[in-house]
């Protein structure tokens, strides 16, 4: 592996490790807002305040936590992209 593919291959792996992190970061986020959404439209629901199905609570659920839910879908991108990235690089590293 010749210096500039090492330092790419260096700078894709840095990139690929920090987009890991924020997937895992906004991944805790979101599981965690969304389950805070769907047991306070359970308590609505069992305390007879609202009606609601199943499939109400669970999309309503993603709506009440549509900003952290668009933070985990840009993370999951991103961390596609600089995953196929770095297999890329390592591709040229082994040629």
């Amino acid at each position: 592996m010749n210096e500039t593919t090492k330092a790419l291959y260096e700078e894709a792996l840095n990139a690929f490790t920090e987009a890991r992190n924020e997937l895992a970061a906004a991944t805790i986020a979101y599981d965690r807002e969304r389950h805070l959404a769907r047991k306070s439209l359970y308590d609505l629901k069992e305390s007879g305040t609202r009606k609601m199905t199943e499939e109400q609570i669970r999309s309503e659920s993603v709506v009440k936590c549509q900003a952290v839910y668009e933070r985990y879908t840009t993370a999951v991108g991103v961390c596609d992209i600089a995953r196929e990235r770095l297999e890329f690089i390592k591709a040229i590293a082994n040629n």
